[in-house]
């Protein structure tokens, strides 16, 4: 509590910071997890090679972190955790003021003290040099007197006679002037306790230097109630305080740009696994935070050693969400030096500070964009051979098309992509159909109402080859390891919020699967989002899953080796008895269209999609391809594909990608482009827009060919599991869906 400090964690050999240092990004802000209220010293990081801990920390002790609702699941709670650090902070100031008054109460003794001193010295003074007179004057007389009568005192000295005789004083009583035991240990007790220094309170240093404006409180607030809350705390006892996180902000935006705190927000996009303290989470208000001129900035907030790489996707979805630009690339260089007390160090290209300097391959808010060099305090850390884009600085803009389109028009763009490049071209929509798609920057537009869109780029509907769109619950079916019978699309959706975010984000074609804890999980089917006909087939495909989650100790297969047996005797005809408590009339229907099921599978009518990850189970995967003739693809993370590239090829399978998190080694990454670029078509799974159009990103920044990654989000997803018409535009009496975008769609 309040005792961390990120400094002492350092490894300067870590691979960590060579791969955050590879996406452009050269200093870090880093402090303790967020899993307690108070957590400790944050600290400004160079990525830069350093022989050192110390060499790396460009600012020790530039924060000091806390957090409140982290842990908490309701306001009580989170109200709770407030009270606790407003009740700490008070007791430290109660404290620091009882000292303060005390130290003045000790001054001013001792003031009095060294008066009265001085008094009592000068009165003393003046009193002996009045007796050194008196005492002077005295001894002339008895001088004197002494001389007259010298023999008289002689004689009356004798012993024991006149006022000369015995002393008759009584003796003084003996003691021992030696000190007891008892006395010698209440001394000593006492002297060591006065000796003894006290230990230090960690947490009240903490507090004083947050009370004394000498470093800022950074706390991690995502409710409304709470960061009003902490805007009250920061008034009351007068402490810098940097508002992080601030997901949830909308009603109190107002009292955000008012109160003029710096703020970093964060993260922009929706990850795999939310937090609950992050779900629903809404920016709509940046923008006007952004207007305001108030300092911001935009971080990762991620928990993982390498999570600083992603702070240029965060970055491209400020500027999707409308933010210009500009106020973007500042957001990530010069306000959150300014923010960490830097700014004289780095943030910016001037004379005198740190040559930290990343050349890009294109636009630095683009994530697919490359990075060619990365100069860290002078020293180059990364470089890539690779051609630079031609770029062009263009502000978002929305193309201005009215909400109710005419029955006949037609949209002109210098950006309509086809078949994975972008070419002018004028698509004219007739009756809700596509009538033609006439090429070429002047075609022929007479007597219709066209809209020049000008750079804005369009596209077919994106597609995302595999998803569940969030419906687990729905999905879940595990009481048996074959259920070939079950179509996923009987659980699909149409209204779910899952649905609507995936539309929202371009995408109009899902492969709805079925969940991966069974062996032969079911049927996959096309969804078309926001068609009247919701579901275009419900059985392009059936998915087969090797991985280790189908594997269960309850019930057979437990192993691959059972996972083969059981796909084999399935493509040869043999259905294992169901173990459900059902009819023998039904028991006989589900053996009968599970039979069909798969043989559809072997004929080609539907296409074959295994999930594989380990080594092992995509080289049987490949082997149960190649023996069964299959067409269809290997859903799979990737990260072991590079190991049967050659099998890969020749079987003529497609890949369909799980997403990247941007947690994944640059390894990892390096060797998913390097197998499939050029060679291996590729399609995209994922539960939400973002994911998916994260992944294609990453791999292009890696160096996978723009081409092939919009083709595996257009035609290549489709064909691979089986959509018809799926993310293509075509000739004439195809339904007019396409999506126009501000940018490009990576």
């Amino acid at each position: 509590k309040g005792e961390l400090n990120v400094v002492d964690a350092i490894d300067p050999w870590s691979e960590d910071w060579r791969e955050v240092g590879a996406q452009g990004v050269t200093t870090v802000y880093v402090q303790p997890s967020n899993e307690s209220a108070l957590g400790g010293y944050g600290a400004v990081l160079s990525v830069g090679p350093q022989p050192s801990a110390e060499e790396i920390v460009l600012k020790e002790n530039a924060g000091v972190q806390a957090a409140i609702g982290i842990t908490g699941k309701t306001s009580r709670d989170r109200f709770s955790q407030f009270e606790k650090l407003e009740t700490e902070i008070k007791k430290v100031k109660d404290e620091l003021e009882k000292e303060k008054k005390a130290e003045e109460e000790r001054k001013k003794k001792a003031a009095e003290e060294a008066k009265k001193k001085a008094e009592e010295e000068a009165k003393k003074k003046a009193e002996e040099e009045a007796k050194k007179k008196t005492e002077t004057g005295q001894s002339e007389k008895t001088e004197n007197r002494s001389r007259g009568t010298r023999g008289e005192r002689n004689r009356g000295d004798r012993p024991g006679t006149g006022r000369g005789g015995p002393d008759r004083r009584r003796p003084a009583p003996k003691t021992d002037d030696k000190p007891t035991d008892e006395t010698v240990k209440d001394g000593d007790k006492k002297d060591d306790e006065k000796k003894k220094p006290k230990k230090p309170d960690p947490t009240k240093e903490l507090w004083k230097k947050v009370l004394a404006h000498e470093i800022p409180l950074h706390v991690e607030a995502h409710h409304s109630d709470t960061i009003r809350q902490v805007l009250a705390l920061a008034k009351e006892f007068d402490i810098r305080v940097v508002l992080d996180g601030v997901s949830k902000a909308n009603s109190c935006s107002t009292d955000i740009v008012e109160s003029n705190r710096p703020t970093v927000v964060g993260p922009l996009w929706r990850e795999a696994s939310t937090p609950a303290y992050r779900k629903d989470a809404d920016f709509e208000w940046l923008t006007r935070l952004a207007e305001s001129g108030n300092s911001w900035s935009i971080a990762t907030f991620s928990s993982h050693p390498r999570g600083s790489r992603m702070l240029r996707f965060q970055a491209a979805q400020a500027v999707a969400m409308g933010i210009p630009k500009k106020q973007v690339l500042q957001a990530i260089t010069i306000n959150a030096a300014r923010m960490l007390g830097v700014a004289d160090q780095i943030g910016s290209i001037e004379p005198g500070k740190n040559a930290d300097i990343v050349a890009f391959a294109g636009d630095p808010l683009d994530p697919s964009t490359r990075t060619r060099m990365v100069i860290c305090g002078g020293q180059i850390i990364h470089e890539t051979k690779v051609v630079a884009q031609a770029t062009e600085s263009v502000e978002l803009s929305s193309p201005e098309l009215p909400e109710s389109l005419p029955s006949e028009y037609a949209i002109r763009t210098n950006q309509l992509l086809q078949d994975g490049q972008f070419e002018p071209a004028t698509i004219v929509v007739r009756d809700g159909k596509i009538a033609r798609i006439a090429t070429g920057k002047n075609s022929d537009t007479k007597d219709i109402k066209t809209f020049d869109i000008g750079d804005s780029p369009v596209t077919p509907g994106l597609v995302v080859a595999h998803s569940h769109l969030k419906q687990n619950p729905e999905l879940e079916n595990d009481a048996e390891s074959d259920v070939s019978h079950l179509l996923a699309v009987d659980c699909a959706d149409p209204s779910s919020e899952a649905a609507e975010k995936m539309l929202a984000g371009g995408f109009t074609d899902v492969g709805f699967a079925p969940l991966s804890t069974n062996t032969s999980a079911g049927v996959v089917g096309h969804l078309k989002l926001a068609h009247e006909d919701f579901v275009q087939r419900a059985d392009i495909a059936n998915k087969f899953v090797l991985a280790n989650s189908a594997r269960n100790d309850s019930r057979f297969p437990t192993s691959l080796t059972g996972q083969m047996q059981l796909l084999g005797g399935l493509f040869d005809g043999q259905v294992d008895e169901t173990q459900l408590y059902v009819t023998s009339a039904v028991r006989s229907s589900m053996e009968q269209i599970k039979k069909s099921s798969v043989a559809k599978v072997k004929s080609g009518d539907r296409k074959a999609i295994f999930e594989a990850d380990s080594s092992l189970e995509l080289r049987s995967a490949l082997e149960m391809i190649d023996q069964q003739e299959l067409q269809g693809a290997i859903l799979t993370t990737g990260e072991k594909l590079h190991e049967y590239a050659d099998e890969l090829v020749a079987s003529g399978a497609g890949v369909i990608l799980h997403p990247l998190e941007g947690h994944e080694y640059d390894a990892v990454v390096d060797r998913i482009v390097a197998t499939c670029s050029n060679s291996v078509p590729i399609a995209f799974a994922g539960e939400t827009p973002e994911q998916v159009r994260l992944t294609a990103a990453m791999l292009v920044a890696a160096g996978m060919p723009h081409e092939q990654v919009l083709r595996g989000l257009t035609g290549d997803g489709a064909t691979m599991t089986g959509m018809n018409k799926g993310g293509q535009l075509s000739g004439a009496d195809d339904r007019a869906s396409f999506v126009i975008w501000s940018d490009s769609p990576l």
